[in-house]
């Protein structure tokens, strides 16, 4: 009962009202935080519609350059936080799409005709909206029915990708599981799209899976809001192994993890681990599997955000320098987390400047995507500090931009942050200092930036 007057207080809110108005003016222009607003707010309207109103306010806020939604979205912060991002999110639908209409792997037709990750023609299809998707029976009761559905999005939250999926697979063809009542009238109302409120562990649900295309993003916190064991990215009820096991036994599978997830965890024979970032951003990891698996066995790099581009391989080591060459590069985070340096290395003529560090350096200049090319400008054999700045920046009248830290090389220093404003670093600045530690020693190099490539 108390999870469905939660979600009648939200109902509240999507309703066009002369008192849903004003009351989201007062939220945006009074200091809610404080005793005497908040008294004054709830003379006129419950505290559970203040609060409801003011989180979804924040969350929408949040949202912003996030979740590209052409309507009004009724989302939390959490939720929000924890969703892919819409260029994120029709990247992963692509696959889904093709799967259906062919039943092949179609990943290198969904990289040619992905312009900004729009369809073909460019332009996002357009879903007719019956309101009766808001009801109670839409959310949760008979009229979603199970069974027979091509396209599963398990744990769908405020329902981000179950958006992403109806756009390209069609209502019809999708159906969202969610176990909360408020997120599974977040994910209905949000993508549009039919939402059922159950467990994915339970036999209705674990039944349809065999016979579907399967997105899964199950909960990395528990009930108090911790995260999950950094590794693993699931809780005890929803492990990795359980997870996987579903994936293998739909169709197809996409499993959604944090970025940071081990990539040994996930690595399998039979299924395609890809690591994607937006903007160069890590967002997340996703493990592929069956007629969703476009490479078995290796691993992809994503980068959205701009043109998409990818690329596949299989994780090997890293060939080592044995001195600095006149080039540094940075990869992109993608690369790193997706275990093919080495054949970036091969790309840039280069090596890695220590075991594990992931930067590179070489004699040749190259321009890629996928790392970023640095002249080494010097190195720096004292603490990093405004006489250095003075040094490498007094004859061209550079200043640095940043300050890069690879492990704790300047923890005895005071962290980069300290280093960062010792050496007064700006935005516009054309110096960036590289520090790592090279066995037990530090190092810290100077570097200019190139001519820069937009990702």
């Amino acid at each position: 009962m108390d999870a469905w007057r939660r979600v009648s207080t939200w109902l509240e809110l999507q309703v066009e009202s002369v008192d849903n108005a004003a009351l989201f003016a007062a939220i945006h222009s009074l200091p809610v935080e404080s005793a005497g607003s908040v008294v004054r707010l709830r003379k006129l309207f419950s505290a559970e519609r203040i609060a409801a109103a003011t989180e979804l306010l924040a969350a929408r806020k949040k949202a912003a350059g996030k979740l590209d939604f052409s309507w009004p979205l009724f989302v939390d912060r959490e939720g929000v936080e924890m969703a892919s991002s819409t260029l994120c999110a029709r990247w992963k639908a692509a696959r889904f799409e093709g799967a259906r209409v062919s039943g092949e792997r179609v990943l290198d037709r969904v990289v040619e005709r992905s312009r900004g990750i729009l369809p073909a023609d460019g332009q996002i299809p357009s879903l007719a909206f019956d309101s009766a998707l808001r009801s109670e029976s839409a959310c949760g009761g008979s009229s979603a029915g199970v069974g027979d559905q091509q396209v599963l999005d398990l744990f769908s939250g405020i329902g981000a990708d179950l958006h992403a999926l109806v756009e390209v697979c069609g209502e019809e063809s999708v159906l969202g599981v969610e176990l909360d009542p408020l997120r599974a009238w977040m994910a209905c109302s949000n993508a549009r799209g039919r939402v059922r409120e159950a467990d994915a562990r339970s036999e209705e649900v674990q039944l349809m899976i065999p016979s579907a295309l399967v997105h899964c993003d199950p909960p990395r916190r528990d009930a108090a809001g911790r995260a999950w064991k950094r590794g693993e990215e699931t809780s005890d009820a929803f492990d990795l192994a359980t997870l996987l096991a579903w994936m293998r036994a739909a169709k197809g599978g996409a499993l959604k993890l944090g970025p940071g997830v081990a990539r040994e965890l996930v690595t399998a024979a039979d299924a395609e681990c890809e690591y994607i970032e937006v903007d160069g951003v890590m967002e997340q990891c996703v493990v592929w599997t069956g007629a969703l698996a476009s490479n078995a066995g290796t691993t992809r790099a994503t980068q959205l955000g701009g043109a998409a581009i990818t690329r596949f391989g299989v994780p090997r080591g890293v060939p080592q320098a044995d001195a600095l060459g006149a080039y540094l590069f940075e990869p992109c985070a993608s690369i790193e987390r997706a275990g093919l340096l080495a054949d970036l290395a091969q790309e840039l003529d280069a090596a890695e400047v220590a075991p594990g560090l992931g930067l590179l350096t070489g004699n040749v200049a190259h321009t890629s995507r996928w790392a970023e090319c640095f002249d080494i400008a010097g190195t720096v054999a004292q603490t990093p500090n405004a006489a250095v700045s003075q040094r490498f920046s007094s004859v061209a009248q550079e200043r640095f931009r940043s300050v890069r830290v690879r492990g704790k090389a300047l923890d005895t220093l005071g962290g980069a942050d300290k280093v960062t404003r010792e050496l007064d670093c700006q935005s516009n600045g054309t110096l960036v200092l590289f520090a790592w530690r090279r066995g037990a020693k530090a190092a810290c190099v100077v570097a200019r930036v190139r001519v820069e490539v937009k990702r």
